[in-house]
């Protein structure tokens, strides 16, 4: 009595995902399981009664529950190679002195830091918006290797 019903809701679907990753912490409990499985497991817990779907509300969490360890080392996979991506492209635009295109490495470094951090509060509802975060980190460095050689190119009088 007296809580919250959006804490203990909260409280119910991260307790859920603990739950669901403990019961196969290698694999977790397949992909996309977790809106299925999420009523069986507040019951048995005591927590939450509503009859509607629910995300984890947090991404790791959810990673955890439905891809277990597995599904956590290919995020922390794919965050460090987008970070490596966004450090080499960076790298290159600064030693062309191209500051507009650190800039936007900044940008994106940023935006991928920010939506990091948010989805310990958010689920995969809001992947698109990373996933083209992910793709601009991706394009850094061929980019900066591309205006390198325009730049070159005109350094030469040759036409790119």
């Amino acid at each position: 009595a007296g809580i919250d019903p959006s804490v203990r809701a909260r409280t119910a679907e991260m307790t859920a995902a603990v739950r669901m990753f403990s019961s196969d912490p290698l694999t977790g409990v397949e992909y996309g399981a977790f809106v299925d499985r999420y009523p069986e497991t507040v019951r048995d817990l005591g927590i939450d009664l509503r009859a509607t779907p629910r995300e984890a509300h947090n991404l790791y969490l959810q990673f955890a529950a439905e891809m277990g360890v597995v599904g956590l080392l290919l995020l922390a996979g794919i965050a460090a190679a987008v970070a490596a991506s966004i450090r080499r492209g960076r790298r290159s635009f600064r030693r062309i002195s191209d500051l507009r295109g650190d800039g936007i490495g900044h940008a994106v470094a940023a935006s991928l830091v920010g939506y990091l951090v948010t989805s310990f509060f958010l689920h995969l509802a809001f992947a698109r918006p990373a996933w083209l975060v992910v793709g601009m980190a991706l394009a850094l460095p061929r980019v900066a290797a591309v205006e390198d050689a325009d730049r070159e190119a005109a350094a030469i009088g040759v036409a790119p």
